[in-house]
Order: structure tokens, then C-alpha cells, then sequence
């Protein structure tokens, strides 16, 4: 099937005008995607210094109001602590009752000092990344079943629409709850975005250049990362970082009409017209003529996919029912998460880079466009 998809995909350039356009538009969609995959190292990282507020009637000193605590050898006035009375200290201590104070710079403010997810509360704050982990787990497999009923571009587009929506809501929101929910659907939408993308990006160009698009993509992340690095350095207060993110979503949703169809997919399901049509489309675009034997490679196509027995209309479970595809997957997932958690700790592991969050992710940019490069030399031997 692949070889007759690829000598119809052949007719329209090496690819052509209109290939080289979606390629861009989706590498940028790709790029848009990317600023989440660190935008929470930005918004909870550790923090700021911060200690209880005492009443405003309290004429006191420091030692008065709050215990010694010893952490790492050092000792310091306790943050989440103050004696219930000040000038007797054998009554004990209590929680901060009257909130926190921050020491921060005016510039920099992230979502610990917004809500106050501090001390008692931190816990929420080690839940975020859970919540757009989970989001993203059960998007990627129902979005992809959605994009093989319904196709690429109508799907696509949809999440797109309530991925920006959801990013650009983010800026209005003033309840901790409300935030929570929304990063859980982002997660959600954007793994949808994601593959969804890179698969019609993809399926609209021959299998030779499918390891060029593949680099270039992961070029297009490594980017974004440190776009990012850049745009939080320069900002530093979380609400416009998220508005400044936002953008190009917005930008996206504007030239949706240029997605194509994929002709693959369209193949598979049997819309022989609607196939036809799309690659004289394409074909006028690019200034390729079409001779009329490209229906005929089109059927020939089609013919392959009916031989194999509707594998257009697998389900999940036929999928996995395979050996050899369980075998792959569990390659894939096992790479992915061996290449993921070596990273991780060798950036944890640096010391200045675990404490500048800008340095930590910027150097983890630099890595990911080194490591791509090294993967495209190596993968042409």
C-alpha cells in the first residue's frame, strides 16, 4: 500500500510548493505545542522566600514571631510557622493563619505566590504535572481513533480551536481550581495537536523523506524550547508568559483552510473522488500536469488497502492483538522513556543548572537540537 500511496504522492513534487508550505505550517503547530513541555518548570518552580504574616497589630521582632528550624545544616526562622504567642513561646507553634508574605522581585511571579501554594499547601503543587501527564495519556489514544474515523484535518483543526481557547483562558482565570482543570484539557488537546499533525505531516509527503521531516520536526520543538527559555526570562510574570504563548495558537487557527486532506487516509477509506480532487488541487498548485494515469495509480491503491482485509476499520484491540506490534510498542515506549529519564537526571544532576531555572531548561534546548543532530548523521550510515 505504501508503495503505490508513494508513487501518487511522487506525482506532486519532491516534494512541491504546496508540500514545502503544509510542512512549514505544521512544523509551526509543532513549535506552538512545544512551549508546554517546560512551561510548568516556569510557573511552579520552587518557591520565593516567604514567611508567616503577622497580625498588623504585631510590634514584635522576628525571634519573637516565629521558631528557629534547622534545614541542610543551616538554621533559619521557620516559613510556615509562628508561635501561637508571641511573648510566651511554651503555648507551641500554629500554621500560618493570616497567610504569607513574599519576597520576590516585582517582575517575577509565578502561581505559588498567586495562590499561595505554600507550606500545608505544596502538595497541589507536585499535582499539575500529573494532571497534564494524565490529560495527555488519555488524548493521545482517543484522538487517534478519532482522526481515523473522522479524518486528519477536520479533527486537527477542532483540537486546535480548543487548545488556543483553553491557552488563552488560562490569563483570566483567579481560581487555583479552575487553573488545575484547564492544564488537565490542555494536556488533554495538545497530544491530540500533536500527533495528529506530525501523522498528516507525514502522510503528505513520500516515505523517503519521512526521517528528514521527522529531524526537522524535533528541530522545530528544540526551538520552541528555547523560545521559551527566551520569552519567560524576559517576562517572568506567569500570566503574560501564558499570553505571550498564546499567540501563535492564535495565528494557527487563522490559515486552517490551507491543511490539506490527507491522501492516504483518504485512500484507505475509499473516498476515490475525494482523493482525486485533492491532488489536482495540489498538483495546480505546485504547476505539476497530471496525466490521467494517476487515477488509475489512485485504484490501484485503493485495491492493495481492500486486499488487506478493511484495515481501515481495525480497532485498538486488533491492534494490540498482534505480537509483533505489541513488540514495537513496547520498544517505542521503552526508548522513550529510558532516553527521557537520562536526561532528566543528568540536568537535576548539575547543581547550577538545578538552581537557575532559565539556565536548566535553556541547556536542555541545546541538548535536544545536539542530540537530533547526532541522530541524522548516524541514521544516513
Amino acid at each position: 500500500m505504501l508503495t503505490q500511496i508513494d508513487q501518487v504522492l511522487f506525482r506532486l513534487g519532491k516534494p512541491g510548493r504546496f508540500q514545502v508550505l503544509v510542512i512549514f505550517l505544521l512544523c509551526c503547530v509543532q513549535l506552538q505545542t512545544s512551549f508546554n513541555k517546560y512551561l510548568l518548570d516556569f510557573y511552579i518552580d520552587s518557591p520565593p522566600p516567604h514567611r508567616c504574616k503577622a497580625t498588623s497589630n504585631a510590634t514584635v521582632g522576628e525571634s519573637e514571631l516565629r521558631p528557629l528550624v534547622e534545614e541542610k545544616g543551616k538554621k533559619r526562622y521557620s516559613s510556615c510557622e509562628m508561635y501561637v504567642d508571641p511573648t510566651n513561646h511554651k503555648l507551641g507553634t500554629k500554621n500560618c493563619i493570616n497567610g504569607w508574605e513574599y519576597f520576590t522581585t516585582e517582575i517575577e511571579w509565578t502561581i505559588i505566590p498567586e495562590w499561595d501554594l505554600v507550606c500545608e499547601w505544596e502538595y497541589l503543587v507536585t499535582l499539575l504535572p500529573y494532571l497534564s501527564c494524565g490529560g495527555a495519556m488519555i488524548g493521545c489514544l482517543l484522538f487517534g481513533m478519532l482522526a481515523d474515523r473522522f479524518g486528519r484535518q477536520r479533527v486537527l483543526v477542532t483540537l486546535l480551536i480548543l487548545y488556543t481557547g483553553s491557552s488563552v483562558s488560562l490569563y483570566f482565570l483567579s481560581q487555583f481550581v479552575l487553573f488545575s482543570t484547564i492544564i488537565g484539557l490542555e494536556g488533554f488537546f495538545i497530544t491530540g495537536v500533536q500527533c495528529i499533525s506530525y501523522v498528516l505531516l507525514m502522510e503528505t509527503v513520500p516515505t523517503p523523506y519521512h526521517l528528514r521531516l521527522a529531524v526537522l520536526v524535533g528541530s522545530f520543538w528544540a526551538a520552541g524550547t528555547l523560545a521559551l527559555t527566551l520569552v519567560a526570562y524576559l517576562i517572568q510574570h506567569w500570566r503574560y508568559i501564558q499570553l505571550a504563548i498564546s499567540v501563535p495558537g492564535v495565528v494557527s487557527v487563522t490559515y486552517f483552510w490551507l491543511l490539506p486532506l490527507s491522501i492516504p487516509w483518504l485512500i484507505t477509506n475509499g473516498r476515490t473522488l475525494s482523493a482525486e480532487n485533492q491532488i489536482e488541487r495540489l498538483g495546480h498548485f505546485n504547476g505539476v500536469t497530471l496525466c490521467p494515469s494517476f487515477r488509475l495509480q489512485i485504484q490501484n491503491a485503493q485495491n492493495v488497502v481492500k486486499s488487506s482485509g478493511n484495515a481501515a476499520r481495525l480497532t485498538l484491540g486488533d491492534v494490540y492483538s498482534s505480537a509483533k506490534l505489541r513488540r514495537f510498542v513496547f520498544v517505542q515506549y521503552f526508548i522513550w522513556f529510558a532516553v527521557s529519564l537520562g536526561s532528566n537526571i543528568e540536568v537535576s544532576e548539575i547543581p547550577p543548572l538545578d538552581e537557575n531555572k532559565f539556565f536548566r531548561v535553556l541547556v536542555r534546548g541545546v541538548v535536544e537540537i545536539g542530540t537530533l543532530i547526532l541522530i541524522y548523521f548516524l541514521s544516513q550510515r
